[in-house]
C-alpha cells in the first residue's frame, strides 16, 4: 500500500504538470485512501464506512469544480470504483472495481492522447492485468467447487477397513 501512495502521488504530479485537475485530484484522493486502507487492520476508525462517505463526496466535490469537458468525468467514475474497490470485503467484488477503476482511467487516457501516452501505456497493462487476474479468480473457484478429491481410492479402502472392524 505504500508503494500505491507513492504511485498515485507521482500520477497527480504528472496531471497537475499536464494541466489535468480532475485526474491529479482523483490521484491525491487515491493516495489518501490507500493510507487509511493501510490502518484497517491496526485501527477501529480506518474501517469506518464514512471514510468511502468521505473519499466519494471528494470526487464528486472536485468533479463539480474542475469539470471543464466531458471526458473529465472519466477519472471520476475510475476514482469511485478505486475507493469501492477498497472498501469492499470479498475478493470478487474487489476485483470488479479494481478492473472498472483501470478501464475508466484507460478511457481518460484515450480522451486525452496523445499529451497522456504513459498513462496510457499503463493502464492498458492494468486493465489487461486486472482481466486475467479475474479469468485465473474464476478458474480457481471453478476448480475448488468441482474437482474431487485426489485421494478418492484412499478414501475408499479406510471405509472397507471401518467395515470390516465393526462386522
Amino acid at each position: 500500500m505504500i508503494i500505491c501512495s507513492i504511485a498515485s502521488t507521482c500520477w497527480a504530479l504528472y496531471f497537475i504538470l499536464q494541466g489535468q485537475i480532475v485526474s491529479s485530484f482523483a490521484n491525491v484522493v487515491g493516495m489518501i485512501q490507500a493510507l487509511v486502507f493501510m490502518q484497517k487492520d491496526n485501527h477501529k476508525w480506518a474501517r469506518s464506512k464514512w471514510w468511502l462517505v468521505l473519499f466519494l463526496g471528494l470526487q464528486f466535490a472536485v468533479c463539480a469544480y474542475g469539470l471543464k469537458n466531458w471526458h473529465d468525468v472519466f477519472p471520476l467514475f475510475g476514482s469511485i470504483f478505486g475507493a469501492l474497490a477498497y472498501f469492499v470485503i470479498d475478493e470478487k467484488s474487489y476485483r470488479y472495481f479494481a478492473i472498472l477503476n483501470m478501464a475508466f482511467w484507460l478511457a481518460n487516457s484515450i480522451s486525452k492522447m496523445p499529451a497522456t501516452l504513459l498513462a496510457l501505456i499503463c493502464d492498458s497493462t492494468g486493465t489487461v492485468s486486472g482481466l486475467i487476474g479475474l479469468a485465473r479468480f474464476y478458474k480457481r473457484q471453478k476448480n475448488d467447487n468441482g474437482q474431487q478429491p485426489n485421494n478418492v481410492d484412499e478414501d475408499k479402502k479406510i471405509e472397507d477397513i471401518e467395515k470390516d472392524l465393526v462386522v
